[in-house]
């Protein structure tokens, strides 16, 4: 049995797909989840599953569009990969403000342009990708960083989503006490 978390795409965010949280763990346990759990109301779901990891975002992406009406992209990671991506971060300042690192989670074939980017990039603003990973460091705040707004038009991959590193020790807590 796996531990999965799964990260949903564009929910709950500026009042865009709506997903009431108690009812999709709901859903997500009919479904024959099990372990079900969610984190905060932007799209982070923990599972349980012998699945593997395709048919558990098909899975999970079946339960966003039949029930709720949501058509949204999925990415499901493993908790050892999840733990990978928080012991591989290249920033280990940014314990000190977790919400200023983001990490970007990729699933399929990645493209990118680290030239380009970096022009974007200013006031101490770095980037490292590692694995299916792009770590955006942003010392001084997201509200006003050009990297942090349009990071998507040069990391480009089938699935792109980011947390914060403060939800992905979150997250990972959950993960490891379940």
């Amino acid at each position: 049995m796996q531990r999965w978390i799964v990260f949903l795409r564009a929910v709950n965010v500026a009042g865009q797909g709506k997903l009431p949280m108690a009812a999709f763990r709901a859903a997500l346990a009919d479904a024959g989840f099990l372990d079900v759990q969610t984190y905060i109301q932007t799209g982070n779901a923990l599972v349980s599953s012998a699945l593997p990891r395709d048919q558990v975002e098909a899975a999970v992406e079946a339960v966003l569009r039949d029930v709720f009406d949501l058509e949204r992209p999925v990415n499901a990671v493993t908790r050892d990969e999840l733990e990978a991506a928080l012991a591989n971060n290249p920033y280990p300042q940014a314990s000190e403000t977790p919400q200023r690192l983001h990490l970007v989670f990729l699933r399929g074939a990645i493209t990118f342009d680290p030239v380009a980017f970096q022009k974007l990039c200013d006031k101490g603003e770095e980037f490292a990708l590692i694995d299916q990973v792009f770590y955006l460091y942003t010392p001084n705040g997201t509200s006003k960083s050009k990297p942090a707004a349009r990071y998507e038009k040069f990391v480009r991959a089938e699935m792109v989503t980011a947390r914060n590193l403060n939800s992905c020790l979150k997250i990972a807590a959950l993960a490891r006490g379940a």
